[in-house]
């Protein structure tokens, strides 16, 4: 069946962007899964002469770089959806192919209000309805803009796209410690991305015996992340967290924003070009 002006083919096209990006998400988890089950990771401790001790993850094997690829295609299928989408929405609400404006067409993520009025100039083709739909999900209307998903997908695919692949790293996100008090003292946890010293914990060794798990045991969850990935406050409860959790629910988050957004303004597109019909005296 030949396209039409109702049913463009960029219309399949951010439909099947959108499911090339969760196979994406799909091969990212399965690939960390193998490298954790090949327990790539041990913990080393050691004490200085003043006592100071630490505790630091040593990688055994290194973190495949496939992971960071598979990443880059992720964010590089959903950025295009969101274009491929808003060039289809243009010819369903114009009745033209190409629509009018075309070589202009870029879906906004816009992190200042002025930027979004800059980007209505290039977008002043759109029917009212459908800006004010994407008006509504800009990011700097969002309460907490940290958290709002097209400003996380503008961030990673801008660095990706015009600097470097993103560095994927390990995150300590949590753990658990069995201490022995007559022997550790001031013990701390460094939650967070394993820096370059690799040190996730600190403590102080109070005696001149030998250290053993019974004095100090540490179960760590180790996740994989972003090296760049930073704390804002949870828009419920106010603690400092990673926006959304771990990257893998951030990545669910993503495609679950954009397959709203896609959808969402298609409809609108869709019910405008219905009411338009109705009210056609032909």
């Amino acid at each position: 069946m030949p396209d039409s002006i109702d049913d463009p083919p960029e219309l399949a096209h951010f439909r099947t962007r959108l499911t090339r990006a969760r196979q994406h998400y799909n091969s990212f988890g399965a690939l960390w899964a193998d490298y954790l089950d090949g327990e790539p990771h041990h913990l080393d401790t050691t004490i200085d002469h003043a006592g100071l001790g630490t505790v630091s993850v040593v990688e055994d094997e290194p973190i495949p770089d496939e992971l960071a690829i598979l990443l880059a295609e992720f964010l590089y299928q959903l950025r295009a959806a969101l274009d491929n989408c808003l060039y289809a929405v243009a010819v369903i609400d114009s009745g033209q192919s190409p629509p009018p404006n075309a070589q202009l067409l870029e879906w906004p993520i816009c992190l200042a209000e002025d930027k979004w009025q800059s980007s209505t100039r290039r977008l002043k083709a759109l029917s009212p309805e459908i800006l004010t739909a994407l008006e509504a999900i800009q990011p700097y209307q969002a309460d907490c803009p940290d958290w709002n998903c097209l400003r996380t997908l503008h961030d990673l695919a801008r660095i990706d796209r015009h600097r470097a692949l993103h560095l994927v790293t390990v995150y300590y996100a949590s753990g658990r410690a069995k201490v022995d008090l007559d022997h550790v003292a001031d013990f701390a946890t460094r939650i967070g991305v394993v820096g370059e010293d690799r040190v996730v914990a600190t403590f102080q060794w109070l005696t001149d015996e030998t250290i053993t798990p019974k004095h100090l045991d540490l179960d760590l969850v180790l996740e994989v992340d972003t090296a760049d990935v930073t704390n804002s406050p949870d828009p419920v409860t106010g603690t400092p967290q990673r926006p959304w959790g771990s990257l893998g629910r951030r990545m669910q988050a993503l495609v679950r924003a954009v397959e709203e957004y896609t959808e969402g303004l298609v409809t609108i597109a869709h019910e405008i070009q219905a009411k338009r019909r109705l009210d056609s005296p032909n």
